[in-house]
């Protein structure tokens, strides 16, 4: 969970979007922390797009998403912007629900709708 030097985390990038921003967010955390334990994965989520109504995960999946959240401390969730929230509030809601209990963090790269810029962190 923690290294000698910080927190092991699993970062979710939601897809289609998030992939390029969260993988770039996603290094910079590892390099930053010397984090070598943390785990990037990508969920598609695009509601816009796709009309998907949560992010689109087989149970296989999630399996293995529990498996990297039991070895890590917190796990993000990251989409390249935020105008409404409702991406953001709705894959957290999934996540909370079918992963183990860990905090959350919700990360955003850029704020189209008033949101902060920076993150929200949640507790289970």
């Amino acid at each position: 969970r923690k290294n000698e030097f910080g927190e092991d985390i699993l970062f979710i990038a939601l897809a289609n979007g998030g992939i390029i921003p969260g993988m770039d967010t996603y290094l910079r955390y590892c390099d930053k922390k010397y984090s070598n334990g943390s785990s990037f994965y990508v969920a598609r989520f695009s509601k816009r797009k796709r009309r998907d109504t949560a992010p689109v995960l087989s149970s296989a999946e999630i399996k293995h998403l529990n498996q990297l959240a039991e070895k890590s401390s917190k796990i993000v969730i990251f989409d390249e912007d935020i105008s409404s929230g409702k991406s953001l509030l709705g894959a957290y809601q999934f996540f909370s629900n079918v992963l183990s209990p860990e905090p959350f963090l919700l990360v955003t790269n850029r704020n189209s709708g008033g949101f902060p810029e920076v993150q929200y962190e949640t507790a289970k």
